[in-house]
């Protein structure tokens, strides 16, 4: 696992996956979430189509789960890490859901043969309320020994 400095989207291309975490409400209204909506407005379709699909009698079915996307015109994919089931000002990261969504990211890696994964410096933490010393450590635990290389993106606006 290694840190880089740099904004996660200019990785587009140049790493398999770019993971980051999202709500099961179908609302990607801040941080890198709607930096991706904006840039991608198709990875937010395919998102926000498939939260609307799967509510079940009001129940989040996707909570704990990965869903993954192409970005426009490139291999990389996006990884949707469903570890909050509410947005706006009530927004809390779950972590046994990142937790588990960490895992279903790393099986589909490992399945198709991907390599590489940028994970946002403090996903989960920032409007999520995260601990950062505790989702981190659920990356290296969860992708040790799988040869799959971890870059953790500083955001740096330059």
């Amino acid at each position: 696992m290694r840190e880089e400095q740099g904004n996660i989207l200019y990785y587009v291309g140049k790493v398999d996956v770019i993971a980051h975490q999202v709500n099961v409400n179908g609302v990607m209204g801040g941080g890198l979430a709607l930096q991706i909506k904006e840039a991608y407005p198709e990875v937010y379709g395919f998102y926000k189509s498939r939260c609307d699909a799967f509510h079940i009698d009001g129940l989040k079915v996707l909570l704990g789960s990965c869903m993954a996307f192409n970005f426009r015109q490139s291999k990389t994919l996006c990884a949707n890490l469903f570890g909050q089931e509410l947005s706006g000002s009530k927004r809390e990261t779950n972590y046994e859901a990142i937790y588990n969504a960490l895992d279903d990211l790393r099986d589909l890696m490992v399945k198709v043969g991907l390599k590489s994964v940028a994970f946002p410096y403090g996903m989960s933490c920032g409007l999520g309320g995260g601990d950062w010393r505790i989702v981190s450590a659920m990356i290296e635990v969860v992708f040790e020994g799988s040869g799959i290389d971890i870059v953790i993106v500083k955001y740096d606006p330059q």
